[in-house]
């Protein structure tokens, strides 16, 4: 094992080197034990602090399986069961349609098979809006297929885990996940939900985000954490350290009393089909790419990237934790990891991995400002919105900007062709903009049609002037 290891950290710390990794830690555990944990690099640009196993990383979707833990404990003491009807916990919950109403279940919750479209009201938070407002939104979001007949990855709906927490126990759902799951596994730093700042009161040992320049993506930069942490705090807002993750791997893996082993392993079933070879269940992904099963979750928000691994039938896991959005470290690390831990010959580091990666991003870059006359008159004034309110187009110092929702998020409205503009957003002004934020306004006599960009995907809101 200890030449497994070796190989793991040597071809780790290229990896790190090549994708311009500032700070990264990785944690394995195997028969029981801990067999390695290590901070690689420093905690960011502008802190020089090395990384070690107590610095604290925000994990944003690998929470997913400990807010599923959360619920599993009140499973088991009694409250409810995974299949209860969630407006028997909260007769407030409402989906676009009424019959999905009643019979959405607190497992569907968990397993992104709600017909929704892919992640939506994702840009909400970066715009300034509540989580109120996300909620208020749902009955507003008509279904993109079926109920449980695909896989759409959602964030929305972990919203209502925590109103269920809270309902059933009275207490708020930070408080008990410290109380119920985190105290009891001994992961004594772990927490859900933070205010990143500088030397923010509890967070001195906080990483710093990082993403490449939207540019040439050749310069790493330092960035502000984005309100996702804050908002979906069920879905991905747990701050915890690489100690606290290896306990959290030894318990899914039985070393650490906890729930029944029943009861965990009812979390990885799948729920959800994937693809061929990939499943969702509660909180967690189950990949049967290889000859034994990996149970798996990502982590994913501006700044950072993280990939966990578990391997039960081989009694091994693997973390890899990263402060740069724009990598793919984590993922050639656990695969490279899993493959020696079962005896198959892992593929060789491919040098030229981050130059495609690198090319799939620059397809995705901002259209140039094209100088173009236009009419401000045309576009000015008062639009709505059913799920985002109002938005206002005003002329301000020679630049048309959108104004909107109420603290209100301010946009600039930059000309890329006729009737067209490109939309970025003025961060400090009700916004949260992060990597790979921007967008498009696209004028239609008297509608805008918003367009917001965000790791990719499109969201499209039409608003009609007054």
């Amino acid at each position: 094992m200890d030449h497994i290891i070796q190989q793991i950290d040597t071809f780790a710390a290229k990896a790190f080197s090549d994708w311009q990794v500032l700070g990264a830690a990785i944690g394995i555990v195997h028969n029981g034990q801990v067999i390695h944990l290590k901070g690689y690099g420093q905690k960011g640009l502008t802190n020089p602090d090395p990384i070690t196993p107590s610095t604290l990383f925000p994990i944003a979707s690998i929470s997913k399986g400990m807010s599923a833990a959360a619920i599993a404990v009140l499973v088991e003491q009694g409250h409810l069961h995974w299949h209860q009807k969630v407006i028997e916990l909260l007769p407030h919950f409402k989906m676009y349609d009424s019959w999905v109403t009643k019979e959405f279940t607190v497992a569907d919750l968990f397993s992104h098979r709600s017909g929704l479209p892919f992640d939506p009201m994702q840009q909400l938070p970066l715009w300034g809006y509540s989580v109120q407002d996300l909620k208020n939104s749902l009955p507003l979001i008509p279904p993109f297929t079926s109920f449980r007949t695909t896989y759409q990855y959602i964030n929305i709906l972990y919203l209502f885990v925590e109103d269920i927490v809270a309902h059933l126990t009275n207490m708020p759902f930070a408080e008990f996940m410290s109380t119920h799951v985190f105290k009891p596994l001994g992961m004594d730093s772990a927490r859900v939900g933070f205010k990143a700042g500088p030397q923010t009161q509890g967070y001195e040992h906080l990483i710093q985000g990082h993403i490449l320049d939207e540019e040439t993506y050749s310069t790493v930069q330092q960035i502000p954490f984005s309100s996702y942490p804050q908002i979906y705090l069920a879905a991905g807002g747990v701050v915890a350290s690489p100690n606290d993750l290896c306990r959290w791997m030894l318990t899914q893996l039985g070393h650490i009393p906890f729930l029944p082993m029943a009861r965990l392993r009812y979390m990885w079933r799948p729920q959800t089909v994937i693809s061929d070879t990939e499943f969702y269940g509660l909180g967690w992904r189950s990949l049967t790419h290889k000859p034994h099963r990996i149970i798996s979750h990502g982590g994913l928000i501006k700044g950072i990237r993280h990939l966990l691994y578990l391997v039960p039938d081989s009694n091994f896991g693997i973390f890899v934790l990263t402060s740069l959005t724009h990598n793919e470290a984590p993922h050639k690390i656990c695969e490279y990891a899993t493959d020696l831990i079962m005896g198959l010959k892992p593929t060789e580091y491919d040098s030229k991995a981050r130059d495609a990666y690198l090319k799939e991003l620059k397809l995705n870059c901002p259209p140039s400002v094209q100088n173009i006359a236009y009419e401000p008159s045309e576009y000015t004034g008062e639009y709505t919105n059913p799920i985002l309110g109002k938005g206002v187009v005003a002329y301000d110092e020679s630049t048309l900007k959108l104004y909107l929702g109420t603290k209100p998020a301010i946009a600039l409205l930059e000309p890329i062709a006729a009737k067209q503009f490109r939309l970025f957003f003025i961060g400090d002004s009700g916004a949260d903009i992060g990597e790979g934020h921007w967008g498009t306004a696209t004028f239609e006599g008297q509608t805008m049609v918003l367009k917001g960009y965000q790791r990719f995907d499109v969201e499209e809101f039409r608003f009609e002037k007054r």
